[in-house]
């Protein structure tokens, strides 16, 4: 009987060791799986700061947008307001040339008419002074 107990003693010594070091294995794997959470958990929360950030970047992408849009928008606006005003600014160009031709042809009209005047004026004067000389000829004659 001894010796049953003694076989049945290193059975359940054997079973115990074989029972430690599945216990050891799985406390291994216990501390590898709470790594691995860690790591999910760590994992994770960078996600979500990603996230996050990826979020802010979009919106700010999306106001970058809408300013480049609106800047656009005021920059056609512009360009078309400059050049109403240029084709605004070439009429009235056109305006005051054709006026200052106008102008230059009535002053060279009254040019000429001043030169005829002042050639009539030339001869009534000379005629005047030839008459004031008969005039004054023909009462010292008397």
């Amino acid at each position: 009987e001894i010796e049953n107990l003694s076989k049945e003693k290193q059975n359940i010594n054997s079973k115990i060791d074989s029972l430690n070091k599945e216990k050891s294995t799985l406390n291994e794997k216990v501390k590898s799986l709470q790594k691995s959470e860690e790591l999910k958990k760590q994992l994770s929360e960078k996600n979500e700061e990603l996230t996050g950030c990826l979020n802010d970047l979009k919106a700010k992408y999306k106001e970058l947008e809408a300013s480049y849009k609106q800047s656009k928008d005021e920059a056609k606006s512009v360009e078309k307001s400059s050049g109403d005003q240029v084709k605004s600014l070439a009429a009235e160009k056109d305006k005051l040339t054709s006026q200052i031709s106008e102008l230059e042809a009535k002053v060279a009209r009254y040019e000429r008419e001043l030169a005829s005047i002042k050639k009539e004026l030339a001869t009534t004067k000379s005629n005047l002074t030839d008459k004031d000389k008969l005039c004054q000829d023909l009462q010292s004659g008397q």
